[in-house]
């Protein structure tokens, strides 16, 4: 979405980011249902420290809320490159760290 020279996607490319995160959660919770916000919270305190824990239901929170990323039916003006190109490595990049963290326990 974020690689189409054409037609980018970006509102949708936010969604997808946050929705990886929210994908390995599940997977590692072995809950396929539950929400990131819910996962994060289960996850175990030697896996993720509580401040990134916090960070990260932030982030969610701040995409899931009613004018949000996953759930606004309208396109956010400031929803752009620079915002999904940051959505996405941030988002890449945790999904490694929680995958990394979870083979080391």
């Amino acid at each position: 979405m974020l690689s189409d020279r054409d037609n980018p996607d970006y509102r949708n490319s936010v969604k997808e980011s946050i929705s990886a995160v929210e994908a390995v959660v599940r997977v590692l919770t072995g809950k396929p249902n539950i929400t990131l916000g819910a996962g994060l919270k289960t996850l175990r305190q030697d896996s993720v420290h509580p401040a990134l824990k916090k960070a990260w239901l932030e982030m969610y929170g701040w995409t899931s809320n009613e004018s949000g990323i996953r759930h606004s039916l309208t396109t956010s003006a400031d929803t752009g490159l620079a915002l999904a190109r940051y959505m996405l490595v941030a988002c890449s990049a945790f999904v490694n760290y929680l995958i990394a963290r979870s083979d080391a326990t």
